[in-house]
């Protein structure tokens, strides 16, 4: 019986052995050639990613207008204003008579911890969220319409 019986069949031995030497040679560059293959569409993936990610970020930005910069700027105004108030602190403990008007003064600021800076910088994970969302629902309403679309012309 022909799928069960394979082993015993007969036939296998009969190739003459030119062709069987063909066969295992040809076997040979075919998986040299998968391999070489396979690394070849890693790094073709790889690099079309990158490219994706890049050219995405470099669109992102110029569409909306936004700088790398302003972060940068944000830290900078922070540490101004923790190098003013260590200043002010030590001014204050330097001066002897009025060392404690100025304890009292010091105590009665506000932390750094309590206050809320006025404007948050935006670092874009709601944008980004807003984008996923869009393209989510651009792409099922792209299918839906190219799905019911060939349901029509194959019922037809």
């Amino acid at each position: 019986m022909w799928p069960f019986n394979h082993k015993n069949d007969k036939r296998v031995g009969q190739t003459p052995e030119e062709v069987q030497q063909f066969y295992a040679a040809e076997r040979r560059e075919r998986a040299g050639i998968a391999w070489l293959l396979a690394l070849g569409t890693v790094i073709a993936t790889i690099v079309l990613a990158a490219a994706l990610y890049f050219t995405g970020r470099w669109l992102w930005q110029t569409i909306t207008n936004k700088d790398d910069s302003s972060s940068t700027s944000q830290t900078t105004e922070t540490d101004n204003e923790f190098e003013n108030i260590q200043r002010e602190i030590d001014e204050a403990l330097s001066d002897n008579e009025e060392k404690d008007a100025d304890k009292k003064k010091l105590a009665d600021q506000p932390k750094s911890s309590d206050t809320k800076p006025e404007n948050l910088p935006d670092t874009g994970p709601g944008d980004v969220l807003a984008l996923f969302i869009l393209v989510s629902i651009t792409g099922t309403a792209a299918h839906a319409f190219a799905f019911a679309r060939s349901n029509k012309s194959s019922k037809v």
